[in-house]
């Protein structure tokens, strides 16, 4: 009851179709990353924390964002209490009898006043070598690496679950399924990270042969996402069918789809997701991937669906030098984010817009701190 009339008051429903989640007037969503934990998180008393979390919601209030994306699981790991990642946060408890949960810290007070907190997956990246040998080996994850099971498999740098088989799936809907029945969430936010970027056929060459399947080997893997991505919608949505259920892909859209194999157009032609919160980190001024035509392509994806689009800008760019074509006009357009955003509201199913990242934000360390705050001054005037 308390998430219904929290939801009520920040929200204006409009009638959808398919979708299951309800609109409201503007998401203005900010992603806080596992980059902000090793800042508030990692060796901090709870006092320290729960400080920091304060001030990252009065942060919001003060700029007017309705909506956190909060990690709940980066690596297969967990910033909860779980029954199936080892928890990240036990690192920083000082003292043997500290003991609290993040997740349900954020959700409490950043409902307190009134903002959305969706809870933040990573559905397949799992730890590097290093990290994985430190996991305790009750964990499912650590039993399938000490097992040698194709569930899990070591590329390059680190461990990945696999998409190919069912028991992963089945751990990714355990992880989704316990986070909505045991938070006050208010909708499941998934990041792009599939297979490998440009995975060779090393990777799971076997897992297809022996799968027998008559579909190339591209389009089998983006059928195993698929079936994921269909399996969450249905999963959570049964859980509660208020819950929003969305996707960030890449801003690239054939990256996405020939890379890491996100098949975004089915998921949105299927409904599948609520809405997709691309990431379309460009400038006008990109060369090959310029800010307009971009979001051209993704309003053409949503249209004439039920999906929403929510446009993830990419304000960790403000100001800084990234070796990209478009980095002039980040340093020198001191309005670069309110132009995106207004170009962005007459886009099809136009729902919101997301700016990466909440540490890139409110770096108050960084040279530049002027610079991002007149922008995000700007952003803000926008919505009052």
């Amino acid at each position: 009851m308390l998430k219904k009339i929290i939801i009520f008051l920040i929200t204006i429903p409009i009638i959808v179709g398919c979708s299951a989640a309800p609109s409201i007037e503007e998401i203005r969503a900010v992603w806080v990353s596992y980059i902000d934990y090793t800042q508030i998180l990692w060796g901090k008393s709870f006092s320290e924390f729960e400080a920091s979390v304060d001030e990252i919601v009065d942060n919001c209030v003060e700029y007017n964002i309705n909506t956190i994306y909060l990690h709940a699981s980066a690596f297969t790991d967990a910033y909860y209490d779980s029954d199936y990642y080892p928890t990240q946060y036990v690192e920083s408890q000082i003292g043997a009898d500290l003991k609290y949960d993040p997740l349900e810290i954020f959700i409490e007070k950043a409902h307190a006043k009134n903002i959305r907190v969706e809870a933040w997956i990573n559905p397949f990246r799992s730890f590097d070598q290093k990290k994985m040998e430190t996991v305790p080996d009750s964990y499912i994850v650590k039993k399938w690496v000490n097992e040698g099971n194709r569930n899990v498999i070591f590329y390059k740098d680190r461990y990945y679950l696999n998409p190919a088989y069912e028991e992963v799936h089945d751990l990714i809907l355990n992880v989704v399924s316990e986070i909505a029945q045991n938070y006050d969430i208010d909708g499941l936010h998934m990041d792009d990270y599939f297979y490998p970027d440009h995975v060779d056929e090393s990777f799971d060459k076997l897992d297809y042969m022996v799968s027998e399947s008559d579909l190339s080997l591209e389009d089998w893997r983006r059928n195993n996402v698929n079936e994921l991505v269909e399996k969450i919608d249905k999963t959570l949505h049964k859980i509660d069918s208020d819950l929003w259920f969305g996707i960030s892909p890449a801003g690239n859209l054939e990256y996405s789809r020939e890379s890491i194999f996100g098949d975004v157009e089915k998921w949105v032609e299927e409904e599948w997701v609520d809405y997709i919160a691309p990431q379309i980190y460009f400038g006008y001024t990109n060369k090959s991937r310029p800010y307009a035509a971009t979001l051209q392509q993704w309003s053409d994806v949503v249209k004439g669906t039920d999906v929403q689009l929510i446009v993830g800008l990419g304000a960790y760019k403000i100001n800084q030098e990234n070796g990209n074509s478009d980095d002039e006009e980040w340093i020198e357009d001191s309005q670069i984010l309110m132009k995106q955003i207004q170009d962005a509201k007459s886009a099809s199913n136009y729902a919101g817009y997301a700016l990466y990242s909440y540490h890139s934000m409110f770096r108050a360390e960084a040279d530049d701190v002027q610079a991002v705050m007149s922008q995000l001054e700007d952003i803000k005037s926008l919505s009052e």
